[in-house]
């Protein structure tokens, strides 16, 4: 990749090797435009390739953490990706449908506009947006799991 970037912009690949990544960040206008169209070209060269990185990223942008707490912190995301899917049901189900598109259209932004641009290249930094709108669903789907449990019927949130 950074050879075709190189070429692009007309500078001497002879240096590039495959263990040159990670040098092309912000920089001038046609750096960027030389990053953009190789982008592209590889991914419309190879867009089953593409595709198959999704659920790469989604597992790194939703689930994965890093740390001396791996499995508690993936368990942790689980739970609360499971908590934030039962309680935007819910949400849709009681036909609050201002509140589930409040919480989905966000929501919904950031984690494809993220994945479309990142696939699998992305880390939980990117998970920062959308955490307080998945705590929000979670309360709603604990709510629920909790009034299953419980017996009781009436609404708490």
């Amino acid at each position: 990749m950074a050879g075709r970037v190189e070429a692009r912009l007309g500078n001497d690949t002879a240096g590039i090797t495959a263990a040159r990544r990670h040098n092309h960040y912000t920089g001038s206008p046609e750096l960027q435009n030389a990053l953009t169209a190789v982008a592209l070209e590889v991914i419309l060269e190879h867009p089953l390739h593409y595709i198959l990185t999704i659920p790469v990223g989604v597992y790194r942008l939703l689930i994965k953490v890093s740390g001396g707490l791996f499995w508690l912190g993936i368990g942790w995301n689980v739970l609360l990706l499971g908590l934030a899917c039962g309680g935007l049901w819910r949400l849709v189900a009681t036909r609050r449908w201002l509140d589930a598109l409040f919480l989905l259209l966000p929501s919904a932004y950031f984690v494809i506009g993220t994945l479309l641009f990142f696939t699998s290249g992305i880390d939980s930094r990117a998970r920062v947006m959308v955490t307080p709108l998945l705590a929000v669903m979670a309360t709603y789907g604990a709510q629920w799991w909790l009034e299953r449990r419980t017996g009781k019927g009436r609404d708490l949130v």
